[in-house]
């Protein structure tokens, strides 16, 4: 049995250790910022923990390329409509999951998760010959329905929890006054599931925001291409513009963070939710 002294000391080191794995964790990060505004000649030799000049230039030379916001506005599209097909499909995926009594579900569920677990190239390849037989390549909407393929069952498995732990008498109350399934599942259901869809949807948003596989794959057109990919602009064949590639990389992760900030008290309930559901 753990002395009363003892429990205070346990604490103390469970803070202290989640203190300094955050500090280590933050050190990339840190870096990324500061070989952003180092002057070029202290990048191959810096001494400093500080720039001893901050140099923003490279910050100016990218938000200057037009190409570069052209490739924030196409992650924008591709990180909205993951997250947006997601819903659209994944929800009423999950709703039909939740509510079905059927014993393949449990086989369907196992089939979802196990879809996680593959690596995005087995499925690239395959897309891409489906893609370029329906003449889809370098098409927006290749890569959108690509992410899909990830986000679908990922939504799914994430949003089933909540519409088991919804009482079925709420929508049986929604049903004689009238409402049809669908309308029920729109007005009713969702609204009281808004912690987990926040939650799926900035992950989802996150992962097409970030996407380089299918992007590469699938896409040939530079205007189409996101800022994952953009991002070897700044990568030469003999040498690396160090300050663009970083500020470029500053400025590319903005949009992530600010999704997980306004989304940050959804997800703490939005990812236990329903963990001790069957």
């Amino acid at each position: 049995m753990l002395s009363s002294r003892g429990r205070p000391r346990r604490a103390w080191l469970g803070v202290a250790g989640a203190y300094t794995a955050s500090a280590i964790l933050v050190i990339p990060i840190y870096w990324l910022l500061v070989t952003s505004i180092r002057q070029p000649a202290e990048l191959q030799s810096a001494t400093t923990l500080w720039p001893t000049e901050p140099n923003f230039e490279g910050y100016a030379s990218v938000l200057g390329d037009a190409a570069f916001g052209q490739n924030l506005i196409n992650s924008l599209i591709y990180g909205a409509g993951a997250a947006a097909m997601a819903i659209l499909l994944g929800a009423g995926l999950a709703y039909a999951l939740a509510r079905s009594e059927a014993r393949w579900t449990r086989w369907v569920l196992f089939g979802m998760l196990v879809l996680q677990t593959f690596p995005g190239i087995m499925l690239a390849i395959p897309l891409f010959v489906m893609f370029s037989q329906l003449q889809l390549i370098d098409s927006r909407w290749a890569v959108v329905i690509a992410l899909a393929t990830k986000t679908v069952p990922f939504t799914a498995l994430m949003l089933r929890p909540y519409f088991q732990a919804i009482p079925v008498e709420v929508e049986h109350a929604a049903w004689l006054d009238g409402a049809t399934r669908l309308q029920t599942l729109v007005r009713v259901v969702l609204p009281l599931t808004l912690p987990g869809l926040v939650t799926v949807s900035a992950f989802n948003f996150v992962a097409g925001w970030g996407d380089l596989l299918f992007s590469i794959t699938l896409l040939t057109d530079p205007a189409l291409q996101p800022i994952s990919v953009g991002l070897y602009r700044y990568i030469g064949q003999y040498a690396v513009d160090w300050n663009q590639l970083m500020a470029a990389s500053v400025i590319a992760s903005i949009p992530a963070v600010a999704v997980f900030f306004f989304a940050q008290r959804f997800l703490v309930s939005g990812t236990t939710a329903g963990a001790t559901n069957e």
